[in-house]
């Protein structure tokens, strides 16, 4: 009688194996890794194909960097005209410290010198800053 069961049990499995074959199935992971990015931009190259492993530090992909390059030369521009407004208020207030000093120029035309130079200054190092995070 024990073998007749098994003998049963063993076509059952084979029927369900047999039919189980012809139906479509779709594997997925079973952890998934969501990714996000800095900046946005179109992609320009893809380095790595769908389900490949990647190391730590590895390029995924390559973003179009015109808009990039842009912001970068629109910066340095900036940059550069800030150092010209700075030269300028620097050299400006030499001359109203000197007119001062002589008591042709007032403490309120010094003052005011003064702080034009102060105000290039901070207007430069936020040039530069611009600069940095563009790069």
């Amino acid at each position: 009688m024990m073998p007749r069961v098994i003998a049963v049990v063993m076509l059952v499995l084979m029927s369900v194996t047999a039919q189980a074959a012809g139906f479509e199935a779709r594997v997925t992971f079973a952890r998934k890794t969501e990714l996000g990015f800095a900046v946005s931009g179109v992609v320009q190259r893809v380095d790595v194909a769908p389900g490949s492993q990647v190391k730590k530090g590895q390029s995924l992909l390559a973003l179009e960097d015109t808009p990039f390059k842009a912001e970068v030369d629109q910066a340095a521009a900036e940059v550069a005209r800030r150092n010209a407004d700075q030269a300028e208020a620097v050299r400006d207030y030499k001359q109203a410290k000197e007119l001062f000093d002589r008591t042709v120029l007032s403490v309120v035309e010094l003052e005011n010198a003064k702080l034009k130079a102060q105000r290039a200054d901070a207007a430069l190092r936020e040039a530069r800053a611009r600069l940095a995070a563009a790069r």
